[in-house]
């Protein structure tokens, strides 16, 4: 072999390892064992390699009812829940059961916020359905009825799966959110203690975080939304995603800038992979509240420009949207959004003070006494910085007298 024939014939053998390696295939691995690798990986919480397996399974046979079923399940506990129905309605359609795949595909329904297709789905047939498959239709379709708000109904559908050893203890999750939702805490938090013994699931975990952050004990909501990123093991799952979330949340909520700082960024590298997502309104809302609390206000008023144009009544951006752009003395834009924010939450107390504030600095002040009116009805519970905004706009708006009062 010549030296030029050596080195291309190296070349070859380069590239051709080099597919190999990024497609993931080696020519030997069979339809089977790239089935049988995923579910070990499944089992192991490595979401995204199973999905690479049975890509790659699938790529060789379209019609493997198996990875299908296996496939929409992954991407059902991602929360990817469009792909999910596809890939759970392909194994319908080759010959998988309901009861193997009507579970995630209620997780994937829901996801989508389908709830009537996911209810036609639940229709029980008592003469032809089985005993187990009654109790899991029973489960989704209170789940269903849970989404559109019928609680008495959820709650009827939910209570019949509890008859079943497979269903009870996510109806019973579902139950405890149906009595939160009527503010019945005690019981709530009774069904979940019920369903953690017999499995203490992320889902669990979260329910009863945000039954406790409810009821303001945040530190309680902190250990169980902690719990339940260590229970979902796979950083690639939608709970491991929304619990690491509420986590870094209820740590600002606790101010504890730093310990957010770091669930954040966590969250960034393990879930995200370091690539903030563009389309995610919840994540830009959490890195703009972590930018107000760093004083970043440019950043915070870049962050909620891009949520205000597809969400532009969500409260909480609205009002830091306000601080921002007043800090950065952007007057015009601090005040239509601390207007529109006091529309629906007209006891905020700072920011009625700063609208006003910001009346009375563009010579508006018998605006902002307008704005500054509703907190003179209880002057006593007043602090004296309130007190002392009153009286100078009184003042200043042609009433002394209110003022000196």
């Amino acid at each position: 072999m010549t030296i030029d024939t050596h080195s291309r014939f190296k070349k070859l053998v380069l590239a051709t390892a080099i597919t190999a390696v990024l497609s993931g295939c080696s020519p030997s691995t069979s339809v089977e064992e790239h089935i049988s690798e995923a579910q070990t990986l499944y089992q192991n919480q490595n979401s995204v390699a199973a999905i690479i397996e049975l890509k790659n399974a699938l790529q060789s046979d379209p019609n493997l009812a198996k990875a299908r079923l296996l496939l929409g399940t992954l991407y059902a506990n991602q929360g990817n829940g469009a792909a999910a129905e596809v890939e759970l309605t392909k194994a319908q359609d080759l010959g998988v059961s309901i009861d193997e795949f009507l579970l995630p595909l209620a997780d994937a329904l829901l996801q989508q916020g389908k709830a009537d297709e996911l209810l036609d789905w639940a229709y029980i047939n008592e003469e032809n359905d089985s005993p187990e498959l009654i109790a899991l239709k029973s489960l989704v379709g209170g789940e269903a009825l849970l989404q559109k708000g019928s609680i008495n109904r959820a709650r009827s559908r939910l209570t019949a799966a509890l008859t079943n050893p497979h269903t009870k203890a996510r109806a019973l999750v579902s139950l405890a959110q149906a009595d939160a939702t009527e503010r019945d805490f005690e019981s709530a938090n009774s069904r979940l203690a019920e369903a953690k013994d017999i499995a203490y699931t992320p889902k669990v975990a979260m329910t009863l975080g945000d039954i406790a952050g409810v009821q303001k004990d945040y530190e309680a909501a902190l250990m169980h939304y902690q719990d339940a990123v260590e229970l979902a093991i796979d950083p690639q799952s939608a709970f491991y995603k929304l619990a690491l979330k509420q986590s870094t949340f209820t740590l600002l909520t606790l101010n504890k800038p730093d310990l957010a700082e770091k669930s954040y960024q966590k969250l960034l590298a393990t879930y995200y992979k370091n690539q903030p997502p563009a389309n995610d309104p919840q994540f830009t809302y959490l890195r703009a509240l972590l930018a107000f609390t760093q004083g970043k206000y440019k950043d915070v008023i870049t962050l909620t420009d891009n949520i205000l144009k597809s969400y532009d009544n969500h409260s909480g951006t609205l009002l830091i949207a306000g601080f921002s752009n007043a800090q950065e003395n952007r007057l015009e834009q601090a005040e239509l959004y601390l207007s529109k924010f006091l529309t629906g939450n007209p006891d905020h107390l700072q920011a009625r003070k700063t609208l006003a504030a910001i009346q009375n600095q563009t010579h508006r002040s018998s605006e902002a006494a307008e704005t500054l009116a509703p907190l003179t009805a209880n002057m006593e519970q007043l602090d004296n910085e309130t007190l002392t905004l009153i009286a100078r706009t009184a003042v200043a708006s042609g009433n002394p007298a209110q003022g000196a009062n």
